[in-house]
C-alpha cells in the first residue's frame, strides 16, 4: 500500500524535459518526460511497479519553477479561483433576481432587458437550467 500523501517533486531539467522524483520513500523513484502530463502519468506507472493501489494513491505534487514563473502561476491560480467564486455568486444572484422580478409580475422580455441577458437565458435561469 502506498503511504498517504506521497511527495513528488517535478522540475524542468531542460526546456523540453521534465524530471520528477519521489524521495524519502521506501523506493526512491525518478522518471523523465517531455510533458508535464506525461511526467504525472510516469510517476504513477513507476509506483505501480511496487504497489497495487498506485492509481488511487494521493500524490502531493510540488512543481519547482524559477521564482518569477512560480509567482506568475500562483497569481494566475488565485485569479482563476476568484473568477470561479464570482461566477458562482453571479449565477446565484441572477437566479434570485429573475425569481423576484417574475414574482413582481414583470415579463421575460423586460427582465432580459434589465439584466442585459437574452430572453432565452432568462427562461433558462427561471427553469433552473
Amino acid at each position: 500500500m502506498v503511504d498517504e500523501g506521497v511527495r513528488e517533486s517535478l522540475r524542468r531539467s531542460r526546456p523540453w524535459l521534465w524530471r520528477n522524483s519521489i524521495r524519502g520513500h521506501r523506493h526512491e523513484i525518478h522518471t523523465f518526460a517531455r510533458s508535464l502530463r506525461r511526467a504525472r502519468e510516469n510517476i504513477r506507472d513507476a509506483l505501480s511497479l511496487w504497489y497495487d493501489d498506485a492509481e488511487t494513491a494521493t500524490i502531493v505534487e510540488r512543481v519547482n519553477l524559477e521564482s518569477k514563473l512560480g509567482e506568475e502561476v500562483a497569481a494566475t491560480e488565485e485569479l482563476a479561483r476568484l473568477h470561479s467564486e464570482l461566477s458562482r455568486k453571479l449565477t446565484e444572484k441572477r437566479r434570485r433576481t429573475v425569481r423576484l422580478l417574475q414574482e413582481s409580475g414583470m415579463g421575460t422580455r423586460d427582465i432580459a432587458e434589465l439584466l442585459a441577458l437574452s430572453q432565452q437565458r432568462v427562461s433558462q435561469i427561471a427553469r433552473g437550467t
